[in-house]
């Protein structure tokens, strides 16, 4: 999913839409967001997320080719909230070596 344009993270109303499209499907869905928005989106992603198991989170941040302002947000805390508040299992993490380092040092 693409963060929305008016609200800089992911609506309900992309929520709704995704929750439809995917609602006859039978097979894992990952769902792919960047890291810098999963925060500020959760109500939103976890009532997606809550709408089927299988639903599944891959958030991201600085691939392929980071953005200059993904690397001036520290998404740890973010990283370390989706961790504490979702089925572990259901979540996949693809971020850049510095950022696995802080999350791992966060977590212990």
């Amino acid at each position: 999913m693409k963060p929305d344009n008016v609200t800089g993270g992911y609506s309900r109303s992309q929520a709704e839409e995704v929750a439809r499209m995917c609602a006859d499907l039978t097979q894992i869905v990952v769902l792919s967001v960047d890291a810098r928005h999963v925060r500020g989106s959760w109500d939103n992603l976890s009532w997606l997320l809550s709408q089927s198991p299988l639903y599944h989170l891959y958030i991201s941040v600085g691939w392929p080719e980071p953005e200059p302002e993904t690397h001036s947000v520290d998404v740890t805390e973010d990283l370390v909230f989706v961790r504490n508040n979702f089925d572990r299992s259901r979540v996949y993490y693809d971020v850049t070596p510095d950022v696995m380092q802080r999350f791992k040092m966060a977590l212990n």
